[in-house]
């Protein structure tokens, strides 16, 4: 799946999308980088994090989700060795932060 369903999230920045648009057109990793994309949610309550990281020498996407801002015990962390998995890794993320708040 390559569509972000973000439901009612505030998008701080989404380079995501121009990565994406741009692979076969001209070099995409001009794009990558750390900040990616960040969305929040329920008053910054909780906040989707991606970036690209380099780790042991590869290039490394990370989504984390943040809660209360506290960026050192993320509530959710995976890493994406494949840029094809993010679009629907982050789907899953807004998806849980739904059933957090429901809960």
């Amino acid at each position: 799946m390559n569509k972000l369903e973000l439901r009612d999230g505030l998008v701080s920045f989404n380079y995501l999308d121009r990565i994406v648009h741009s692979i076969g057109t001209e070099d995409y990793t001009i794009y990558i980088s750390e900040d990616l994309l960040s969305v929040s949610y329920f008053n910054e309550e909780y906040i989707i994090d991606l970036g690209c990281y380099s780790v042991k020498k590869e290039d490394v996407f990370i989504i984390r989700l943040i809660k209360s801002h506290n960026w050192d015990y993320p509530v959710y962390e995976k890493r994406l060795p494949d840029l094809n998995d993010i679009y629907s890794e982050v789907n899953k993320v807004v998806d849980y932060i739904y059933e957090l708040v429901s809960n």
